[in-house]
C-alpha cells in the first residue's frame, strides 16, 4: 500500500510540473512571438494546484502507511 501511494504521489508532482510547463509555453508564447495569442483559463491553475495538493498529500501519507 505504501509503494503505491507513493506512486501515486510522484506521478501527481509530475502530472504539476507538466502543467506548469504547458503554462509557461502558452504565456511565452503570448508575449514573445507573433502567433495569435491562447487564453489560459483559471481551470488549468485550478487543476495544477489540485495535483500539486494531492501529490504532496499522497507522500506524507505513503510514510505514515
Amino acid at each position: 500500500m505504501e509503494d503505491i501511494l507513493n506512486k501515486l504521489g510522484w506521478a501527481l508532482l509530475i502530472a504539476f510540473s507538466i502543467m506548469v510547463l504547458i503554462i509557461g509555453v502558452i504565456l511565452y508564447q503570448n508575449n514573445f512571438t507573433d502567433e495569435p495569442e491562447v487564453k489560459i483559463s483559471a481551470f488549468y491553475f485550478i487543476i495544477s494546484i489540485i495535483f500539486l495538493g494531492s501529490g504532496i498529500y499522497f507522500r506524507k501519507l505513503s510514510k505514515k502507511v
